[in-house]
């Protein structure tokens, strides 16, 4: 048998489609990592979700383990629509002396600093999320359950936390997530003939309310 080789790109959307049930119409997606190339791809399902007018949205993070931080803020900004507007997606704790080398910071994480909170801070971008209006996947009239597993970690987490953090809310049905409450800086080089990729961890995150997700990880409603 001849085989030829070829290089396949694995969607992280493994699962998406609106189920009646009784009066309810649900959305169901399973979302397995937060992977910037595909935001588009996503941006597509909630659009479909919100032209079938779901009433209740079941995001599956069972088996989502994280990524893009970025991502995270955009589902999170369609899940909370324009309550997100002007409020904090998330604060960031870095060592004591990039706290205190404050400008120099800024330009190296692109984040602004609050003194009175003692943080750098990214704000939601609702309305112009890289040139997007997020207010056309607005699905914040759906409740939203989240289902999760012990590999439910770090963007997953944030989601969750990020959005309790401005009050909206999010049911979690399932396993304790795992507690990632720390993110990385990606630093590339080369070097002889070898290029390499370097990911320490560098921040804490926190919430609009500056709670960070436990190390023991986030606590579910129903198991």
């Amino acid at each position: 048998m001849s085989l030829t080789a070829t290089e396949i790109e694995a969607t992280p959307i493994m699962k998406n489609e609106v189920l009646q049930v009784g009066g309810h119409k649900i959305g169901y997606l399973i979302y397995d990592a937060f992977e910037a190339g595909y935001d588009n791809d996503l941006l597509v399902v909630l659009s479909e979700f919100k032209k079938a007018g779901i009433t209740d949205l079941v995001l599956d993070l069972r088996y989502n383990g994280g990524g893009h931080v970025i991502s995270s803020m955009m589902l999170s900004g369609c899940l909370a629509g324009s309550d997100c507007k002007g409020k904090i997606f998330q604060y960031y704790r870095y060592n004591d002396t990039r706290m205190k080398a404050v400008n120099e910071t800024m330009k190296q994480t692109g984040n602004n600093y609050d003194p009175s909170a003692g943080y750098f801070y990214d704000h939601y971008m609702y309305d112009n999320y890289f040139g997007v209006n997020l207010a056309a996947y607005d699905l914040s009239h759906a409740n939203l359950y989240v289902l999760t597993t012990g590999n439910t970690a770090s963007s997953s987490e944030i989601l969750v936390s990020s959005l309790r953090g401005i009050g909206v809310p999010v049911t979690l049905i399932g396993e304790k997530t795992n507690g990632k409450n720390v993110g990385m800086e990606v630093e590339e080089f080369d070097k002889g003939n070898y290029s390499y990729e370097l990911a320490p961890i560098t921040f804490q995150n926190y919430n609009a309310r500056k709670e960070t997700v436990p190390a023991t990880g986030l606590s579910v409603d129903y198991q």
